[in-house]
């Protein structure tokens, strides 16, 4: 058996549902099926009841098409075509839910109350995330954060978390990049399904071996970092700078710095979330 008969397979769809509509994949590559049946396993639906959209990646005797946002034939392993497809996905939601602000960051739930944690890849969102859930705590999303400015609130896009794993050495910015990951399994009544209020906000950053330590953020630059942390700020313009200083008048917001994630996980699951007039 060859190479490309390994990789191929009849062609199947997944539907990955968020918020009622669903995003098709349409494949004949193995290792695509496999890795969004894996990831979004939480997501997935049997039928399309609001399309989404569609994305195609299909095993040629070139390499491999994929049509998503732009089409293009790519040669080499499948493995390669990934972290691409998951940026696609999430564009791709983005593009038909323009009306959320998607955030770059983490969510958790404990008590109908939603604990984002935002920040760029490398600052811990994952690992803190997952070890609340740990405590207890339930997943509502890994990377991508979608919130209602309307309401204030998150909704849940609960893909597979994935996790660097922990270096007993001190990293440079690049070096925890380049950490190899593990993905977490998250019991699925471990997940929050449902859209749920956002009561405090975290930006999180890894300072090699130090302990860890929580300091409250002045709203005008928490409102600053969930704007820097937002996909697609640009879309809402003066909304989201109108939401995200708004949010930041009366929500707490702070700064975790951690070499320890145990102690930063300590410190979050100490965080008192009272609720708050968002009115």
């Amino acid at each position: 058996m060859t190479a490309d008969q390994r990789t191929t397979r009849p062609h199947s769809e997944l539907h990955i549902n968020f918020d009622g509509s669903q995003l098709t994949i349409h494949t004949n590559v193995s290792e695509i099926e496999e890795f969004v049946a894996t990831t979004y396993a939480s997501m997935l639906v049997p039928r399309v009841t609001s399309s989404a959209g569609r994305i195609r990646v299909h095993h040629v005797n070139e390499g491999f098409f994929f049509c998503g946002t732009e089409s293009f034939l790519v040669q080499g392993a499948a493995s390669s075509l990934l972290d691409y497809l998951r940026r696609q996905i999430h564009l791709h939601f983005v593009r038909s839910r323009p009306d959320f602000l998607w955030l770059h960051a983490a969510a958790v739930e404990r008590d109908g109350d939603a604990l984002i944690i935002a920040g760029p890849s490398g600052h811990g969102k994952s690992t803190l995330s997952t070890m609340l859930c740990e405590r207890g705590w339930k997943l509502m999303s890994d990377e991508v954060s979608p919130v209602n400015m309307a309401l204030d609130e998150v909704h849940p896009f609960p893909q597979r978390p994935m996790r660097r794993l922990r270096s007993d050495n001190i990293l440079s910015t690049d070096q925890i990049h380049s950490l190899r990951r593990e993905s977490v399994d998250i019991r699925p009544e471990a997940i929050r399904r449902q859209p749920t209020p956002i009561r405090t906000v975290v930006f999180p950053s890894f300072r090699g071996n130090a302990g860890a330590e929580l300091t409250r953020r002045v709203p005008g630059q928490m409102a600053f970092d969930l704007l820097r942390n937002s996909t697609n700020r640009s879309d809402h313009g003066a909304r989201a700078v109108e939401w995200a200083s708004r949010i930041s008048s009366f929500l707490p917001g702070y700064a975790l710095a951690f070499g320890d994630a145990a102690e930063g996980v300590q410190l979050l699951d100490g965080l008192s979330m009272p609720m708050t007039d968002l009115k």
